[in-house]
Parts: structure tokens; C-alpha cells; sequence
């Protein structure tokens, strides 16, 4: 049974593993990519390696055969920190 929750996500699962059951679900049973948890990875090599968060890094264009349908808000030739969260 879910609790009356309204999220603005589209989809969104906390699980208790010690009940070994779902406290809340919406539209968990939809695939989705695994984009966020290789965000936390990203994050987690960077702060294990020790780069300075300040460090300006610059956007660059890469040409690849196809785009994937990938796209980013982050525009070709902005500099950002590296410990910048957008």
C-alpha cells in the first residue's frame, strides 16, 4: 500500500530491506535507463580521485557518428567547475 505522496518524478521506488518490501512505488514497474546511477558513479570516481571541484573544465564539441538522441543543456564552449551541479 502506498502512502498518499505526490511527486513531481515520473517514476520513484523506496524499498525497506529489512521488511523486503516496497514502502512507495509509482510506475516502477516502467524500464527506464540507469542515467542516475551513473551520475552517482561519475561523482563518486571524481571525489575518490581527489580533483579539485573548482577546476574550470571546458565544453568541447566531439564529433561521433550519430547523436544517439543524446543531447545536454551544457552549451559547446561554456566553461564550468567541476563541482558545479547545474
Amino acid at each position: 500500500m502506498s502512502p498518499n505522496v505526490a511527486l513531481a518524478s515520473v517514476k520513484a521506488a523506496v524499498f525497506d530491506p529489512q521488511a523486503s518490501a516496497f514502502l512507495y512505488q509509482k510506475n516502477a514497474d516502467i524500464p527506464t535507463s540507469i542515467a542516475s546511477v551513473t551520475k552517482m558513479m561519475t561523482a563518486m570516481v571524481v571525489l575518490d580521485g581527489g580533483q579539485s571541484l573548482d577546476e574550470l573544465l571546458a565544453i568541447e564539441k566531439v564529433n561521433r557518428d550519430g547523436d544517439n538522441n543524446g543531447y545536454s543543456r551544457m552549451r559547446i564552449g561554456s566553461r564550468l567547475a567541476r563541482g558545479n551541479p547545474l
